[in-house]
């Protein structure tokens, strides 16, 4: 359909509605820049093959500070652990995640520009066929959602730091063991290489008791066979150290070969009594990490349920608008004000489901205060076992042996019995000996075993702290504008 060029002149848009198109351009040119500035932009960062050799360099590598060659003791080994340990960069990563959201206010709801132009149809008699209008509207937080959400974000901070600090903690009894159990290991291996070499000195000499009448081909055998047991268990024992190297080089994040030789006075000073569960309370209370998890992620679910119950309160709905009427060369300053009514949509679910998971972790926290005492009691037997086991061996088995030895050769020097014996006497000392190392190392693992599962130290060391210090980067996280409510 045709306009007649008076109709097509009334159908312009007249001066003043172009005017309040102006006036709304203007106001998004002003107002998009503004929001434009105070926005992040986005910088890649991929991992690139650079960053494998890298990491590849740094594990195989010491640190400046250590020397293959020089010993490597538990000061160190924990020095490393904090500098070097994969579990614990991680949870500083997560912690540091939840910390830079919990520095920032939850911020109000953003306000809406809208522009809502009006037009006219099949009416010449109307001066002015487009109209423009424009409005803006604001969501006011009626209840304490932001601070119930600020909180939230806060308990997120505290929980992501009780990780850390608990995963520190883990580390650091584990690394005790592992140590521990490398030092034991290597103490081992030398011992067994010693009684390699006296295995086969007695072989050499049973030959000989054979060539000079005294023995035979079967008593030759006998300790041939011990000798090759002997030899077994050198390697068997060599495989035990690599293992443990390796878990120790697991937990510092660098190559086994790195480590030094380990001085005998790092070992852990054993305690002289098993401590009963009533004096392990106080410590599973403070110390244990699963637990201390668990109650951070306790609070951030009464955090979580308050949150939600507190979003029952609507928004407070509040705008205003500028326009004309087609057809009139007036305009309307207009309020708007608007109040959700919660009649059905009361966050029932979000509710049911924030109070369930708070109630399940609830459940969760007794069920592992069952099992905890539950692994602290069989760990609490199992070190009475070893060590009355080891007692049995040093105190009882090893000084019989010497003594059966040192009998023998008195013997032979008073001619009162032969060669023979003496071996005899040897191979059963020597048998000793063996049993009393595995029963040493069986005895550090199951005290090990016990602080891990009280997670807290029990053995003592002579250059390292009960507690080791807590790294400045796991500092308590707060903020000015939020309250642990």
């Amino acid at each position: 359909m045709q306009l007649h060029t008076w109709d097509a002149v009334r159908a312009l848009p007249h001066p003043t509605s172009l005017y309040s198109f102006r006036s709304l351009a203007l106001a998004i040119g002003v107002i998009l820049p503004l929001s434009a500035c105070a926005m992040q932009s986005y910088e890649a960062a991929p991992l690139t093959e650079e960053d494998f050799e890298q990491f590849t360099r740094e594990h195989f590598v010491a640190p400046p500070d250590v020397d293959s060659s020089e010993p490597f003791d538990l000061t160190l080994a924990a020095d490393l652990l904090r500098m070097r340990s994969p579990d614990l960069r991680e949870a500083l990563a997560r912690y540091n995640a939840a910390v830079a959201v919990a520095g920032i206010d939850t911020p109000w709801p953003n306000p809406s520009l809208s522009l809502t132009p009006s037009f006219a149809f099949h009416s010449v008699a109307i001066p002015n066929q487009v109209v423009s209008g424009a409005g803006i509207s604001f969501a006011i937080p009626f209840g304490d959602r932001i601070g119930l959400q600020d909180a939230l974000h806060l308990a997120e901070a505290h929980a992501a730091r009780a990780d850390a600090l608990t995963a520190f903690d883990e580390n650091a009894l584990q690394l005790r063991a592992d140590f521990m159990r490398l030092a034991v290991h290597r103490i081992r291996d030398a011992r067994y290489a010693e009684l390699a070499e006296i295995s086969n000195r007695l072989v050499t000499q049973a030959h000989e008791l054979v060539d000079a009448g005294v023995a035979t081909a079967l008593d030759v055998s006998q300790f041939q066979l011990d000798a090759a047991r002997v030899r077994s268990a050198v390697l068997t024992s060599r495989i035990g150290s690599m293992d443990a190297a390796y878990d120790l080089g697991l937990l510092l994040g660098m190559s086994p070969s790195l480590f030094g030789p380990i001085p005998n006075e790092s070992l852990a000073l054993i305690p002289p009594s098993v401590p009963e569960i009533a004096e392990l309370q106080d410590r599973v209370l403070e110390w244990n990490p699963k637990l201390i998890r668990m109650r951070a992620a306790y609070n951030v679910a009464e955090r979580a349920l308050h949150l939600e119950i507190g979003k029952q309160i609507p928004d407070f709905q509040l705008g205003g608008n500028y326009g004309g009427n087609v057809g009139d060369r007036s305009h309307v300053l207009g309020l708007t004000i608007g109040l959700p009514f919660p009649l059905f949509d009361q966050n029932q679910q979000a509710i049911a489901r924030a109070r369930g998971q708070r109630d399940l972790i609830r459940t969760q926290y007794e069920s592992e205060v069952h099992r905890i005492w539950s692994m602290v009691e069989h760990a609490q037997s199992m070190v009475r076992l070893a060590d009355e086991h080891h007692a049995i061996l040093l105190e009882s088995v090893l000084p019989a042996a010497t003594t059966y030895a040192d009998t023998a050769r008195r013997s032979i020097q008073s001619g009162t019995a032969d060669a023979w014996q003496l071996l005899d006497a040897e191979r059963s000392l020597q048998s000793i000996e063996i049993d009393l190392i595995d029963a040493w190392l069986t005895r550090q693992m199951a005290w090990n075993s016990l602080e891990r599962a009280v997670g807290a130290p029990l053995l003592e060391y002579p250059e390292q702290p009960q507690r080791t210090p807590v790294p400045p980067q796991l500092a308590e996280p707060v903020s000015k504008n939020k309250v642990d409510r």
